[in-house]
């Protein structure tokens, strides 16, 4: 072969093997998050109105 077509050989496998690692990388991450429980969010209640001090304003 020549010096070209090993060139091409070589970026041809590169790029396959970047494109095997960046498929292996989403999959592992994808399914580490499918398997996590989801965590419940304890819910904030909202202050009544009559607990609210009013902002004091400059008049």
């Amino acid at each position: 072969m020549d010096t070209r077509e090993d060139r091409l050989l070589a970026l041809t496998g590169l790029l396959a093997a970047g494109l095997i690692a960046v498929a292996v990388i989403f999959a592992l991450t994808w399914l580490s998050d499918v398997r996590r429980t989801p965590v419940p969010y304890p819910l904030q209640e909202c202050a009544p109105p009559s607990s609210v001090i009013p902002l004091k304003t400059s008049s």
